[in-house]
């Protein structure tokens, strides 16, 4: 209850914080937890994890493993969707690129084979965004790669990627190009897409671009905001780690 007072005040520190979920962390272990998944923002507060000291014996994870690869495995589903109907994809957007699923992301994506062209990399740090921009220049050399701190470069893609951590929406119908299909993979939590967005004609928006669904839990509710039967990325993530052979798991 201390901690949750904590939550909730405006002027608790980053270090407070922290310090209530290594508390959590230490009460789920005194339950007899073994396995722990960062979910909420808890991994963006604990800079992924990397503040926090789990006990011995738990396994931490920030969930953000199979984010990425139910991401990519949702976008090129989607390409090939779209290629099937004379649509395919040439130029995408990644939203938060610089992020930990963000950067992940864009680098597990561009050593498949994908029918970019080019790829624009947004997020507020210069310095980081080329960095990447670098990176994937030696992944993928014959791609165009453009950075941009500025939300209205999207407006040149035909396939948009939202990997970001924010409680507000971040894409606006100013930030989708009217002409042709726009397709969207929306992996942030609580979504990015505005109301206003998800009315245009011209946007498709991929279902459960972040989460997946639970096979023979149709009743299963972990959230209102996402479909019944269905989790976040990060909580099934631990729930594999359940599942699976300890000795399987490295």
């Amino acid at each position: 209850t201390r901690c949750l007072s904590d939550w909730s005040s405006d002027v608790c520190s980053s270090d407070r914080l922290i310090q209530c979920i290594q508390d959590g962390i230490e009460l789920a272990v005194q339950q007899g937890c073994e396995i722990l998944t960062l979910g909420a923002h808890t991994s963006i507060v604990s800079r992924d994890g990397m503040a926090l000291l789990p006990p011995p014996g738990l396994r931490l994870t920030t969930g953000n493993t199979l984010t990425v690869a139910v991401g990519v495995n949702r976008i090129l589903q989607a390409c090939a969707e779209c290629s099937m109907r004379g649509e395919e994809p040439s130029v995408i957007a990644i939203i938060g690129a610089t992020g930990n699923i963000g950067s992940a992301l864009t680098r597990h994506l561009f050593c498949q084979e994908h029918p970019f062209t080019r790829a624009i990399l947004v997020a507020r740090d210069r310095r980081r965004l080329q960095s990447l921009a670098d990176a994937l220049a030696k992944i993928s050399p014959g791609m165009t790669i453009q950075i941009a701190t500025d939300l209205t470069a999207v407006r040149d893609a035909d396939f948009i990627a939202i990997t970001t951590g924010t409680n507000e929406p971040l894409l606006y119908p100013h930030h989708v190009r009217s002409a042709g299909t726009v397709v969207v993979a929306d992996i942030s939590a609580p979504e990015a897409i505005s109301p206003l967005a998800r009315k245009l004609e011209n946007l498709r928006v991929i279902p459960l671009a972040g989460a997946v669904a639970l096979p023979g839990e149709a009743d299963f509710v972990m959230a209102s905001h996402i479909p019944q039967g269905t989790a976040f990325c990060c909580a099934a993530e631990a729930m594999l780690l359940g599942l699976a052979d300890r000795k399987s798991v490295v």
